[in-house]
């Protein structure tokens, strides 16, 4: 059976907190039902630490792939702390910083 890809691109962007935290567990249990592959495209490091399996970090024009890195921990134990610790460790990482100009930590 072929792979089926399910693409969203800043699919969550516009939503109010509430709204996306329900939309993540739609995402998640569509994803589980129909046993599909999801690409998120997002700016939101925060979105991509909690949803993704592994992020691909790109760099400005042209469009080049700085990194990647895997999350392995599963997303069902990824609680609030868990997210917020990550994603501000991946906050320090010089690929982020750099894709999201951000200053070098100190």
């Amino acid at each position: 059976m072929p792979q089926r890809l399910c693409l969203h691109d800043e699919a969550f962007s516009a939503l109010d907190v509430g709204l996306k935290a329900e939309m993540y567990r739609l995402l998640m249990a569509q994803q589980q039902a129909r046993h599909c592959a999801v690409l998120l495209i997002t700016h939101d490091l925060m979105e991509a630490v909690q949803l993704a399996d592994r992020i691909v970090v790109m760099g400005g024009t042209p469009g080049t792939l700085l990194s990647e890195h895997l999350l392995t921990t599963a997303r069902a134990q990824r609680d609030l702390t868990w997210v917020f610790a990550r994603t501000a460790a991946f906050m320090q990482a010089p690929d982020i910083q750099q894709a999201f100009a951000l200053p070098a930590a100190s």
